[in-house]
């Protein structure tokens, strides 16, 4: 049975039964018939996309969007989405380059005073080779001077000699520092080179692109309105977001008491109020662990929301983001089977028990209840298809009979009580 329809009648058996007499002449009924058990409940939700993508502000302070592109815009991987300026870094990279060549016109004046240098080592060292040919060549007079110009001719000679090894330790020492001095203005090169480029790359990530192509959704601040040029974004903070509405999700908030009810893998049925023609089907994939409690004037309460989400698996048409949705979870189904109405069901002496109509009055009955819902109950044992039971407890002197699982029928009178086994 349709649940409105058993709304409507325990609304009914409610107004007989406050509008009856003591001994419930009018008595609403309800006959058996196999049906589909279905234990669900509605709760409202939203759609998010599956796959989204996050474009945040870079690591620097003070800057400033200075081009955004338009919201809802579908861009492409590598499209520029956003522009930021940073007055900062633009001063750092114009310094930067101007201490590049600083170092290079240094560099340059300093190769040339050491080639100079080198040169004139060099040829300090051709003029004491020369000079040392000539003493040779003044070496043969020596045999007609006198011992004295001898010993002042042999002198010169090795004093000749001594500057040569001098100039020459002097040219390998000069070498060494030469080669050293060179090494450190490639580093000092290097180290100027990389500021720039590091400089450089800060500037580059002021230019924000998509990662992947999607639907552009730009990010709301905190006092809920939307990122536009001028805004300075703190850092690391939330710019836009790359989302593919090809493949959509729905978030829904429950109450702890629904939470625990849902497993993952149910099955949940949408509809959306922006689209209400479209119907799509789904199933709870996720749930949040932590809840968060609800605040009312400021103040914190004991009720808490739990975030479950579920996926979009068929639709006649895929929602946009943040659509409003209406979700129809199925936590339990069985399929042609006895149901009956909760209110039907009587608690008794520890038993179930449910009033059968018979041709004399009513049947008091003992019934195994299997799945319940908050409306219906699966009746495994003691009913069958086309019996009638009250909705309502009828008054004593209407049940004549009582049957328990132990198959015993006890039959009522007014006068005597007989016991008979079936």
């Amino acid at each position: 049975m349709k649940p409105y329809l058993i709304h409507i009648l325990i609304v009914v058996s409610m107004f007989v039964s406050s509008c009856g007499n003591k001994e419930n002449t009018n008595i609403s009924l309800y006959r058996i018939e196999k049906s589909d058990f279905v234990d669900e409940f509605v709760v409202g939700g939203f759609t998010i996309p599956i796959e989204t993508k996050n474009i945040v502000a870079p690591y620097f302070s003070n800057n400033q969007i200075v081009y955004l592109a338009k919201d809802g815009k579908n861009v492409e991987a590598g499209d520029t989405v956003c522009i930021l300026k940073n007055d900062y870094l633009i001063s750092e990279y114009s310094s930067a380059i101007k201490n590049k060549k600083v170092v290079r016109l240094n560099i340059r004046k300093r190769k040339v005073e050491l080639a100079n240098k080198y040169h004139l080592l060099l040829s300090e060292i051709e003029n004491n080779k020369a000079d040392a040919e000539m003493h040779k060549f003044d070496s043969l007079s020596l045999l007609f001077v006198s011992p004295k110009q001898r010993r002042i001719q042999e002198l010169e000679l090795q004093k000749d000699s001594i500057e040569r090894k001098l100039l020459q330790k002097k040219l390998e020492s000069f070498s060494i520092i030469r080669h050293t001095e060179l090494e450190q203005m490639k580093i000092e090169t290097q180290y100027a080179n990389n500021q720039i480029e590091k400089v450089k790359s800060q500037l580059n990530d002021m230019v924000l692109k998509a990662p992947t192509g999607g639907t552009l959704l730009i990010a709301r601040k905190w006092n809920g309105d939307k990122v536009n040029v001028g805004t300075y974004p703190y850092s690391s903070m939330l710019i836009a977001q790359i989302t593919k509405t090809s493949m959509m999700k729905v978030k829904m908030q429950l109450v702890e008491s629904d939470y625990r009810r849902v497993e993952i893998g149910d099955s949940t049925f949408f509809t959306f109020d922006a689209m209400p023609m479209v119907r799509a089907y789904g199933r709870i994939t996720d749930k949040t662990p932590v809840g968060r409690n609800i605040y009312l004037n400021r103040k914190k309460t004991s009720i808490k929301l739990f975030d479950v989400e579920a996926t979009i698996e068929k639709t006649d048409s895929m929602p946009q983001p943040d659509f409003t949705t209406n979700c129809r979870i199925i936590l339990d189904y069985v399929r042609d089977t006895i149901v009956v109405p909760n209110i039907t069901i009587f608690h008794e002496d520890s038993i179930d028990v449910v009033f059968v109509k018979t041709k004399e009055g009513f049947e008091k009955r003992e019934i195994k209840v299997g799945k319940s819902s908050s409306r219906e109950s699966i009746i495994e044992k003691g009913l069958g298809v086309d019996e009638v039971i009250a909705l309502t407890k009828p008054h004593e002197n209407r049940i004549k009979s009582t049957l328990l699982f132990q198959k015993h029928i006890i039959k009522e009178d007014k006068n005597d009580t007989i016991i008979s086994k079936k």
